[in-house]
């Protein structure tokens, strides 16, 4: 703490502790003080070095700079007005950048000298301009990027977007996709929700939506928007991505086009095939014993699910435009799980592979909250391909836990080993691992899967090492308040 006991006191005091370099001229511009600061980082020399009564140019002699200082400090004391410019100087071998404010010293309204003081902005100098220079990148990356990408506040004001971009939030014209013009009556409820998602609960948010378009007609587009969190973890904004995939969408309508033709194809003769097993199983042809009675049951409980999977494969593709609804419920997980490895039991046994079930869930933990129809299928999917592409004579361990607030499945086998290249895209659609002669899938299992989880804010990933592979999935501890997503875009 610097004590002073009067105002006569201040300017010693600030000429002894300031780090800033503070100089005295007179009209002549000859130094007539100054403080340590200037004898260090200016003069090289020890604090005896003569400088009162010397001259700018006799201080510096042959330095640019001392030029710039003069002009500045004879503009100041010509229009008695305080000057504020950088310039480089060379301090002892070293560029570097300084800040000078100069101001004219008045007394009873005539001048008498003026008053610098310099700073070294170097750091700031180089900071400032390395930020113009990413700040320039990232402006051509964004005028150039053939997708629409835009940043808005907390508020949810636009703050950065290139024009394109611009015009697409502002005003629905997709210039990216043939002039798109957006109904934005009709979108903006929607986009509002996405960012009040994205900004309350710091989540990201990845969807496919169908919009409206000012002409009647419906367009898709991709949406990823993510929140932008300062380093104490308090929202600042978000950034979003928008891309219009109509041209995927009509790829993608001629090939559920055939899979919804197929589905209704093979509805009815697997009605009759439950009808047949149900009189079978009520012992209209004759008696069985119960051994078979159980697998009867099994059989007619699989066909029936199969014959719901056809029927909402339907229903989704020509009522809803490939969009499911999620039915969310409260229901025991472990049942369900249960359930589903019965159903694949003869599965595993025509390969002799052994199914293992490990559960660390509490009586509490294991009612879950979820569309249980939907989270079935993608059990179903997942049990299955374990078996299928299982070693004959292995395991296939399937655990489930409740590890910092996610259900976490785990889905474990030893198989072939998975290629790299199919690693990358393994959960896209239509993606498929090796033919296998008894199942010859249309690589939509893995994808349905993702885009279910996906839809309760839960992810899908493969650990993979040689022939040993686990599939991990992870659910968020669902309540009636936190599920807010209530469709699937397949």
């Amino acid at each position: 703490m610097i004590d002073i006991e009067g105002k006569e006191h201040l300017l010693d005091a600030i000429f002894e502790y300031c780090e800033d370099i503070i100089t005295v001229k007179d009209l002549d511009l000859k130094y007539i003080a100054y403080n340590k600061a200037f004898l260090k980082s200016i003069i090289e020399g020890d604090e005896k070095t003569p400088i009162i009564g010397k001259s700018v140019d006799e201080v510096f002699p042959n330095d640019e700079c001392s030029q710039v200082v003069i002009n500045n400090a004879q503009k100041a004391i010509s229009e008695l007005e305080t000057n504020c410019y950088t310039f480089r100087h060379n301090i002892h071998g070293v560029n570097k950048i300084i800040k000078q404010t100069t101001t004219p010293i008045v007394r009873d309204g005539i001048v008498f000298g003026v008053l610098s003081v310099s700073r070294d902005v170097t750091r700031e100098e180089n900071l400032k301009t390395r930020l113009l220079e990413k700040n320039y990148q990232l402006n051509t990356l964004l005028e150039n990027l053939p997708l629409l990408v835009y940043m808005k506040d907390k508020n949810r004001n636009l703050v950065v977007a290139n024009n394109e971009s611009r015009n697409f939030v502002l005003n629905g014209i997709d210039s990216y996709s043939d002039g798109v013009e957006i109904d934005m009556k009709d979108a903006l409820p929607e986009v509002e929700n996405e960012d009040n998602y994205v900004l309350q609960n710091k989540k990201h948010l990845r969807k496919e939506k169908v919009v409206k378009g000012s002409d009647g007609k419906q367009h898709w587009y991709k949406i990823h928007k993510a929140p932008i969190v300062t380093s104490n973890n308090e929202i600042n904004g978000l950034v979003a991505i928008a891309k219009n995939i109509d041209a995927d969408k009509k790829l993608e309508y001629q090939r559920d086009l055939f899979l919804a033709t197929l589905s209704h194809d093979l509805k009815n003769p697997l009605q009759a095939q439950i009808s047949s097993l149900e009189m079978l199983y009520r012992e209209y042809y004759g008696k069985i014993d119960e051994g078979h009675q159980e697998v009867m049951a099994l059989i007619i409980e699989s066909a029936k699910y199969m014959k719901d999977m056809l029927c909402t494969l339907l229903k989704t593709y020509k009522q809803n435009n490939g969009i499911i609804q999620l039915i969310y419920s409260r229901f025991d997980i472990l049942s369900l799980m249960t359930k589903s490895i019965r159903e694949v039991r003869d599965l595993g046994k025509i390969k002799n592979v052994e199914i293992r079930f490990n559960s660390k869930l509490t009586e509490d933990e294991k009612l879950m909250y979820a569309d249980e129809n939907q989270l079935r299928r993608v059990i179903g999917n997942m049990l299955n391909n374990a078996i299928n592409y299982a070693f004959e004579n292995s395991v296939v361990d399937i655990s489930i836990k409740l590890e910092n607030g996610f259900y976490v499945f785990d889905f474990k086998n030893e198989s072939e080993e998975i290629s790299e290249s199919l690693k990358v895209n393994i959960f896209d659609k239509y993606v498929c691992g090796n033919p296998l002669e008894s199942n010859s899938g249309v690589g939509l299992g893995l994808y349905f899967c993702r885009k279910i989880l996906e839809a309760h804010e839960g992810t899908i990933s493969l650990d993979n090492i040689g022939t040993k592979n686990t599939f991990s999935i992870k659910i968020p501890k669902l309540d009636e308040k936190s599920a807010l997503i209530t469709e699937v875009a397949l």
